[in-house]
């Protein structure tokens, strides 16, 4: 067995490392997401007069900051937009071919992973997968109490926000207030959402890893009887 102890962060290495694949390894790609965190941000600044003017009178600089905000959840939402699109039209078009392809190079990354693996202890490797498990568990519950079935519309809760927003651009305190405070939730639902989706989504395939590591080993200990 190796000497070295097993990490997750030893593990994200070894991914990361891999050579370049917009396949299930690389999961999302980290761009997209600093992207989509301006995106919110620019959400949330350009809805924060909207608020004020609530409670405030309107001043010039409120509209600078909601011009400021609209451009940069444009800027923030249209790569990951563009990237869906193309994404889906690639799929759509050369999907046997790419299904294919994408089959074999996943299949020779994963094997080397899985040799990673198999140097430590089989009983390290189900803890592992147990404390994933309940990671998952954990957040799937959190997320749950706070967005509900709001999980599953995906980018809607962003697309409602950043209408609301451009609206409310267009004649600073138009709409009413209770349309501010549900866009606002909205993006920020959307924002938790897609960080512990991307948790989610990390710890199901450490755990895909660590189970069919923990198979090959029992398959090999089986053969050696």
């Amino acid at each position: 067995m190796s000497p070295e102890a097993f990490s997750f962060a030893e593990l994200d290495k070894r991914i990361e490392q891999m050579p370049n694949w917009s396949g299930e390894l690389k999961l999302y790609p980290k761009g997209l997401t600093v992207w989509e965190v301006v995106g919110v941000l620019g959400t949330l600044m350009g809805l924060l007069p909207s608020l004020l003017v609530q409670f405030t009178a309107p001043a010039m600089w409120m509209v600078y900051v909601a011009k400021a905000g609209v451009i940069m959840a444009g800027l923030g939402f249209l790569p990951s937009f563009l990237y869906q699109c193309l994404s889906l039209a690639r799929a759509f078009w050369q999907w046997r071919k790419d299904f294919v392809a994408a089959a074999d190079h996943a299949f020779e990354q994963h094997r080397e992973l899985l040799q990673w693996l198999m140097r430590f202890p089989k009983e390290e490797l189900e803890d592992r997968m147990q404390f994933l498990r309940g990671v998952q568990d954990r957040i799937g519950n959190r997320l749950a109490l706070v967005a509900g079935s709001l999980v599953k519309l995906g980018f809607v809760p962003a697309f409602i926000a950043v209408i609301t927003q451009i609206q409310e651009y267009r004649d600073l305190g138009s709409l009413p207030g209770w349309r501010i405070y549900l866009a606002i939730f909205l993006i920020l639902i959307y924002g938790i959402t897609l960080a512990c989706s991307l948790m989610v989504m990390r710890a199901q395939f450490y755990e895909g890893l660590l189970g069919r590591a923990i198979n090959s080993i029992n398959k090999k200990s089986n053969e050696t009887r």
